[in-house]
């Protein structure tokens, strides 16, 4: 990947950090979208795509490209596996007793700048 492309997706994932945060989704599908389309492998892409897809009840594909950014050699963010955890609590209840194993692996790492936190309401839980 040249650096061009790389600069790309890190001011696209910025840019949808700041569209999630400030509440404005509607165009947060097209531009993780985008993004994708620069790399499919690029685990910031797939840990924002994977909360995008949790925080509107799609667990089961949020998972998917969560777990494909989990097997990205090296690639420690704490959002990562906070939102498998997230995921996980919400996708059924058996997989809820192995969502703590992610929270466990989220404590202590740093978050990306790059990549945001699905939304979970531990009062419901």
């Amino acid at each position: 990947m040249s650096d061009t492309a790389d600069n790309k997706i890190v001011e696209l994932n910025s840019k949808f950090v700041e569209m999630f945060n400030n509440g404005s989704d509607v165009q947060l599908r097209e531009l993780i979208c985008e993004t994708l389309k620069l790399d499919r492998e690029n685990p910031i892409t797939l840990t924002n795509y994977g909360a995008f897809l949790c925080n509107y009840g799609n667990y089961t594909q949020a998972l998917i490209f969560l777990r494909q950014a989990e097997l990205i050699a090296g690639y420690q963010d704490y959002n990562l596996f906070f939102n498998i955890g997230v995921t996980l609590v919400n996708i059924s209840g058996e997989a809820r007793p192995f969502a703590q194993i992610y929270f466990d692996k989220a404590n202590g790492l740093n978050k990306s700048p790059y990549t945001v936190e699905a939304y979970i309401d531990f009062t419901e839980y």
